[in-house]
């Protein structure tokens, strides 16, 4: 996907509640600051720097995306809300 026409690789995590950003993804945006709390998979909390508001783009596709943001994170996961938003559908063994 691409953001702000660079293009970076996102890990599509429908066990993750919300779509979560690395810090240096969005350097140059405005944070809003977040209420939410984030607990990896191992049970550890992972800090939050704030939320943003982001458009991806994949091909011709754009999306105005909610994203938190945390500097303890090193790639995108697009969460479960984005997936459900965008009425996503994986058909794993389909053609």
């Amino acid at each position: 996907m691409k953001l702000d026409k660079e293009s970076y690789t996102f890990l599509l995590d429908s066990g993750c509640d919300r779509t979560l950003v690395p810090s240096s993804m969005v350097k140059a945006y405005d944070l809003r600051p977040t209420s939410c709390t984030v607990t990896a998979a191992n049970g550890a909390r992972i800090p939050l720097d704030g939320e943003v508001t982001i458009v991806l783009c994949l091909g011709d596709l754009r999306f105005r995306t909610e994203a938190l943001v945390s500097q303890y994170v090193s790639e995108g996961l697009i969460g479960n809300e984005w997936l459900t938003a965008n009425d996503c559908c994986w058909r794993f063994g389909q053609d």
